[in-house]
């Protein structure tokens, strides 16, 4: 509710962070759904982007993506922030700028590290002449 009442956009990661490829059609829609309902009950509106876990996918979760009116997205490129030998701000910046490219998504996590990379990053970001994305200006299908 503190997201979504600071403006910010709430997507769905699956109720559980575990492989989605590995469940049945029934397990996969209480993954998403659960997701769905709790986030509608709390802020009054759906989520309208899905990024699975683990980037694990397969044809029945698209499905059910599409079905729930969201866009489904993963990652291009990665901080490798959760990867321990990465455990600082430094790498986390290295990381990103050297697999920048154009429409780049970026995967990375609320890690303290991450967190004291990001005013640096964004800036070496910009400077490179990238642009950044507002979620809420994307068409969703």
């Amino acid at each position: 509710k503190m997201i979504h009442d600071r403006g910010q956009v709430i997507g769905n990661h699956a109720w559980d962070h575990v492989n989605l490829k590995e469940l049945s059609r029934e397990e996969i829609d209480r993954q998403i759904e659960d997701v769905q309902n709790i986030v509608e009950e709390l802020t009054g509106k759906r989520p309208q982007f899905f990024r699975p876990p683990h980037g694990a996918s397969n044809q029945l979760v698209l499905e059910k993506v599409k079905e729930e009116q969201m866009l489904f997205m993963t990652w291009s490129t990665g901080s490798e922030d959760w990867v321990k030998k990465y455990f600082n701000p430094e790498s986390v910046i290295q990381n990103v700028l050297s697999r920048l490219h154009p429409g780049s998504n970026i995967l990375m996590h609320e890690l303290p590290w991450t967190v004291e990379a990001l005013d640096t990053l964004l800036t070496k970001i910009k400077e490179a002449g990238y642009a950044f994305v507002d979620p809420n200006a994307i068409e969703i299908e």
